[in-house]
């Protein structure tokens, strides 16, 4: 991931009559979603689940969300999709979860 190993237990489907792997995308959604979380641990970044809950918080739009935070209208929606975010944007997302630091970097967006 990102040039770092990352090891994960995966589930892999298997053809009860050869004992052939089978591709399963549900389970392989599984796997990338266990890489990505070990990921985001391992660099102290906030899982999509945490970004969906400052987020709904506010009870703001994925789109609002991105535009108050100074980002790309779908860049929260990739981020609670599974999308690893910067350390740069985690920060900030981190900040919105406290509402004063959120108020005060609203207000500065607005003057610009």
């Amino acid at each position: 991931m990102k040039g770092e190993p990352i090891e994960v237990l995966a589930q892999v489907a298997v053809c009860p009559q050869c004992n052939q792997d089978l591709y399963d995308d549900e389970l392989d959604s599984q796997t990338q979603q266990s890489i990505f979380n070990q990921y985001r641990q391992k660099h102290g970044l906030l899982t999509s689940e945490e970004i969906l809950r400052i987020r709904e918080k506010y009870k703001l739009s994925q789109k609002a969300f991105s535009r108050l935070l100074g980002f790309g209208e779908v860049t929260i929606h990739r981020y609670e999709l599974g999308s690893i975010q910067e350390k740069t944007h985690d920060l900030l997302i981190r900040q919105a979860e406290d509402a004063v630091l959120f108020i005060a970097g609203m207000r500065k967006t607005q003057k610009r």
